[in-house]
């Protein structure tokens, strides 16, 4: 490992999205560093590869968050792919206030920190990017899912301005935006009744979202969408917003009919 000079950092890396894009890098010489909570898994997946190391974190735990963050930022990155994610269904007046601590640890609060620590590592050697998972639900609001769309709304800010600051001195970063994607989280969120406007798109494969990966790395764009039509969808709802309500229910009646489908998949 000590004759590779290329690292990537991979969190979320256990399963799906996150083994997919390690597996990518991993064939183009990067030494990663994979984080996940489930050790069993991430374990597995980092033996798999001649220069990977696995690290066990529970991105709710903010101690080890805090150390695992300074520990961070002495490091020398190229890559930081900042992928873990949760979405617990539920309208607003049922939700629980763990389940909404929970969304903000993960989704938001942690996805920050470690987009700080990485920063403050790339600046010291004046190169890098960071790329982090948001979703469509940071652009189009998803009813039953308010709380993990205002994560993703956040993100979408935060990764906009840190893009800003970060630019002039050689960092990108790049947020990807997909809808649903054919995860174990999301055939949980189905079998919670999540809110069937993740199925207005195609559901996409990690073979997606990974090729995404590939794609921002290559064009250092700010926002990378999985097609056309989420990039069409984003631009429209950001220039008529009010009009959002009025769609809801043609938008909904389109994706019971995708949630439909893919039930009858599982």
């Amino acid at each position: 490992m000590t004759g590779l000079t290329k690292r990537a950092l991979i969190t979320g890396s256990a399963a799906g999205i996150g083994a997919r894009v390690a597996e990518t890098l991993n064939t183009k010489g990067y030494q990663l560093i994979l984080v996940d909570k489930d050790k069993h898994a991430n374990d597995a997946l980092a033996a798999s590869f001649s220069n990977a190391k696995s690290i066990v974190l529970d991105l709710t735990d903010r101690e080890a968050l805090r150390e695992f963050c300074t520990s961070l930022e002495t490091q020398t990155l190229d890559i930081a792919f900042i992928n873990a994610g949760v979405a617990l269904p539920g309208d607003v007046v049922d939700i629980s206030e763990s389940a909404i601590d929970l969304h903000l640890d993960v989704n938001l609060r942690s996805a920050i920190l470690l987009n700080q620590a990485c920063a403050k590592a790339m600046l010291k050697s004046g190169r890098g990017h960071i790329i982090s998972t948001v979703s469509m639900g940071g652009i189009t609001p998803l009813k039953g899912s308010a709380v993990y769309s205002a994560t993703k709304f956040a993100m979408r800010g935060f990764l906009s301005a840190l893009y800003s600051e970060l630019k002039p001195h050689g960092i990108s970063v790049s947020g990807i935006y997909p809808s649903a994607v054919d995860t174990g989280m999301l055939k949980n969120e189905v079998r919670s009744n999540g809110s069937p406007l993740n199925f207005v798109s195609k559901v996409a494969t990690v073979d997606d979202v990974g090729q995404s990966v590939e794609y921002a790395l290559k064009t250092k764009k700010l926002e990378v969408y999985i097609s056309s039509i989420d990039g069409f969808n984003s631009r429209f709802i950001g220039f008529f917003p009010s009009l959002l309500d009025r769609l809801y229910p043609l938008l909904e009646k389109i994706g019971r009919k995708g949630m439909a489908h893919y039930k009858s998949r599982l």
